[in-house]
């Protein structure tokens, strides 16, 4: 960037610094917006976004006061000198933007306006918007432009750098809600496995046959039920059947069939087990079938 100022060139780092300092993405296109008035010395500024269809989307102006901007209604789509910016992806510099020739004129109620310089912004090889400053004293010079352009290329980077904090947040609010529904259907698996393991004792024990069968009947239920959730769940889950469990053992102790634990987290099966085991022997112990 030859022929600039030191002064002009810190006045452009110290907006640059303004620029990059903001996270959230709306105030740091105002932020690059201000500084390229102030560093140029406009009157108004303003960044356009642009659309998927070549228009612009969000339009974010500097210095109309917000009575003006009301007056004049719907903020532009991309018309006119703003459409061949878009279309062009140049920088466009003007004296006056009614020579152009693709100048259409302005909507009711806007201030005037010759001076124009209008400068794409990039971010990686796609253009993300323009900024745009009119009314400067004298019109804009060549060393305005390359400031704007130098501006337009960190703004660029800093708008890329945004939206992948966004979406970093956005992915920690995923992977945050996903633990918790996993924490969440291990836990209703393992009350539904706790309580099946209750039906199961009672049939055990009971002398009526018509209510051991349905107690059995109620265990089946709840073993579909386990089976189902623990389909629906992550696939390192592993299924466990209540009926899993054996017939008890001389000593009065039952023992697992196959599969050690009930679905849950990997990480969790051990310390599952020890204490679900040895409860389940004082329990078998103290009430042995009949």
């Amino acid at each position: 960037m030859t022929g600039v100022s030191p002064e002009r060139l810190a006045s452009l780092i110290e907006g640059a610094v303004a620029v990059t300092a903001n996270a959230d993405l709306t105030q740091l296109l105002f932020a690059a917006a201000e500084t390229a008035r102030d560093t140029t010395g406009a009157r108004y500024a303003a960044m356009g976004v642009i659309g998927e269809h070549g228009t612009l989307i969000e339009f974010l102006h500097v210095g109309l006061e917000p009575g003006t901007a009301e007056a004049i209604g719907h903020p532009p789509v991309g018309k006119g000198v703003l459409g061949t910016l878009i279309r062009s992806a140049k920088t466009i510099r003007l004296d006056r933007i009614e020579d152009h020739p693709d100048s259409t004129g302005f909507p009711p109620n806007h201030p005037r306006m010759e001076t124009f310089l209008g400068v794409p912004v990039r971010v990686g090889e796609r253009v993300f918007g323009n900024l745009y400053l009119t009314e400067k004293p004298g019109g804009f010079t060549e060393e305005d432009q390359h400031l704007v352009e130098a501006l337009a290329v960190i703004a660029g980077a800093a708008i890329s750098n945004s939206r992948m904090q966004q979406r970093m947040r956005r992915l920690a609010v995923v992977d945050d809600r996903e633990r918790i529904a996993r924490d969440l259907h291990d836990a209703i698996i393992q009350d539904i496995f706790a309580v099946g393991l209750l039906l199961q004792g009672l049939a055990l024990r009971t002398e009526d046959d018509r209510e051991r069968i349905d107690l059995e009947d109620a265990v089946t239920r709840l073993d579909r039920a386990i089976a189902t959730l623990s389909s629906a769940g992550a696939a390192t889950v592993n299924t466990f059947s209540i009926r899993a469990l054996g017939p008890p053992s001389p000593s009065g102790v039952r023992h697992t069939r196959g599969v050690l634990c009930p679905p849950c987290r990997p990480d969790r099966r051990k310390d599952h087990w020890a204490n679900r085991r040895d409860s389940l022997r004082l329990h078998l112990r103290s009430n042995p079938a009949g």
